[in-house]
């Protein structure tokens, strides 16, 4: 770190490190030891993506055997031993029963669009969406599966809110059709689980950030920010900037799904978020400052009309019914994602 507080020379490029040499821990805190996953069998759906990785990371670090399938690995030396990876298309129930048969947990991290994709593909999405959840529910209620952990959005599934920080029992609105379509699998969940017994667990989480989410997705705007302060390109946002939106860090987001996993209470729905709202503007100052650009190019663009204009939500409940927390503070997991994706940009530390 320089004197101006700055991780990173960005004038100054090096060859990328190793992804197993990047140690994910770099925003330390005391690691979750879980012994009921040592050699459970978990299935992640959706493990090739952000969130899949790091879950399969974070279940492989307790001793789960996991299989992890999806579209696309972005990261191929990401996963441990014990983390079996399968490309397969996930809309054919035969691929579904076989990856799925005889799992102790089953992880559902799914999503064909984005909460900001345009409204004219709404039926696409829909189909996209919705439709390998409703065959992994058909394949659950034939099979033998354990639990169901889905993985919904807690930015989007409440639209607009009367107040914040918003609470499980807040109405459900969603302004988006990726909203829509992630409050659609939670209906179905609890359909299923009184139709036929299949036991779930829906964790709505705010807005996750950290190591392995890229840039070119359309979705985190703080992977977005780092990659372009980085390159000293412009900065386009939605709006003058005071959208206000919920940050976790994602190891955070992992310790809560492995706690749900094994939590057997009365509440089904539970948020996951840090509980303390950062606007547009803050995110990208913090970042600027954090990699020593001070005043990066922001060009401003008309607003969204699938954008929540605040979205802060109240996690107490897991906190109370599973000793859940954040541990990691904003200052110190921005820290250790922009490290993450300087290494992998090739930037050199100073």
């Amino acid at each position: 770190m320089n004197e101006s507080g700055a991780l990173y020379d960005s004038s100054i490029r090096r060859s990328p490190l190793g992804l197993r040499s990047i140690a994910m821990t770099e925003a330390t805190k005391e690691s979750l030891c879980l012994p009921q996953f040592r050699d459970a069998r978990c299935t992640v759906l959706g493990a090739g993506g952000f969130f899949g990785v790091n879950l399969c990371r974070g279940l492989a670090a307790q001793g789960a055997q996991v299989t992890a399938i999806g579209r696309v690995l972005n990261y191929p030396n990401a996963f441990p031993e014990n983390v079996r990876w399968t490309s397969a298309e996930l809309d054919d129930r035969n691929v579904l029963r076989h990856a799925v048969d005889g799992a102790d947990f089953v992880f559902y991290l799914l999503s064909a669009s984005v909460p900001g994709t345009p409204t004219r593909e709404i039926v696409t999405d829909l189909t996209n969406d919705c439709s390998p959840a409703l065959n992994l529910l058909e394949v659950c209620r034939e099979g033998s599966v354990g639990k169901i952990v889905f993985a919904s959005s807690g930015g989007t599934v409440y639209g607009i809110p009367h107040s914040t920080p918003i609470r499980e029992d807040h109405p459900t609105n969603p302004i988006s059709p990726y909203g829509v379509n992630k409050l659609l699998i939670e209906k179905y969940l609890y359909f299923y689980a009184h139709a036929y017994g299949v036991d779930y667990q829906v964790l709505r989480v705010s807005n996750p950030y950290g190591p392995f989410q890229r840039s070119t997705k359309r979705q985190g705007l703080v992977a977005e920010v780092i990659h372009r302060v980085l390159h000293r390109k412009p900065i386009d946002i939605w709006g003058d900037g005071g959208t206000v939106r919920d940050y976790i860090y994602i190891e955070d987001v992992v310790d809560a799904f492995l706690l749900a996993a094994l939590y057997s209470g009365p509440h089904k729905v539970m948020n996951v978020a840090s509980g303390i709202g950062r606007s547009i503007v803050e995110v990208i100052s913090d970042i600027a400052r954090c990699i020593g650009e001070l005043k990066p190019e922001i060009r401003f663009q008309e607003g969204r009309k699938a954008d929540v204009p605040a979205n802060v939500l109240d996690a107490s409940l897991i906190a109370n019914e599973t000793g859940w927390r954040p541990k990691i503070c904003w200052k110190q997991g921005l820290h250790a994602t922009v490290a993450f994706n300087a290494r992998q940009d090739g930037f050199k530390a100073l």
